[in-house]
């Protein structure tokens, strides 16, 4: 499945390119009998498309993967992933692949408050899969502000004093 301009109304091809890159990391977690599966791939592409377009409006496109201690953009850090947490006032999951490191999550809220994790290069695929998404490693995670001040957890989410 690829989403093109022929299947795809509405999206530029920045909005396709990140699409694709979205569909192919979902795809990468399948196991065998679920990629044997057109149907199973069809619902994987309907909720991508379904998930994309419901946090669109949410999503800044000038966002990157911001190294907390040197406060510079990671290289090579390409956007793969965006989900909700919770609620529509609670942050954005996004999840960022780095050439050497892995999948890096990064929490957004719909303020612009970011947060990646005080370790970001340990990399996402460490956690277990049942862990990642229960959500429960959110508030197990030491978690940095932006501009690299260590954040609190408050109702299992990071934030930053004043």
């Amino acid at each position: 499945m690829q989403y093109r301009t022929d299947n795809t109304e509405g999206y530029s091809s920045e909005d396709l390119e990140t699409l694709n890159r979205i569909y192919e990391h979902r795809i990468d977690l399948l196991g065998e009998d679920e990629l044997e599966s057109p149907d199973y791939l069809q619902h994987i592409s309907e909720q991508t498309e379904q998930d994309y377009a419901g946090l669109f409006l949410q999503v800044s496109w000038d966002l990157q993967l911001i190294d907390p201690l040197t406060r510079s953009p990671v290289p090579g850090a390409v956007l793969v992933d965006l989900q909700s947490v919770i609620h529509e006032d609670e942050p954005i999951l996004y999840l960022f692949a780095v050439p050497e490191v892995g999948l890096v999550p990064l929490l957004r809220y719909p303020n612009g408050e970011q947060f990646t994790p005080k370790d970001w290069q340990a990399g996402y695929r460490s956690l277990p899969e049942d862990r990642r998404e229960s959500r429960e490693w959110i508030g197990e995670t030491a978690w940095v502000y932006q501009d690299g001040r260590p954040a609190i957890m408050l109702r299992g989410l990071p934030r930053v004093l004043g």
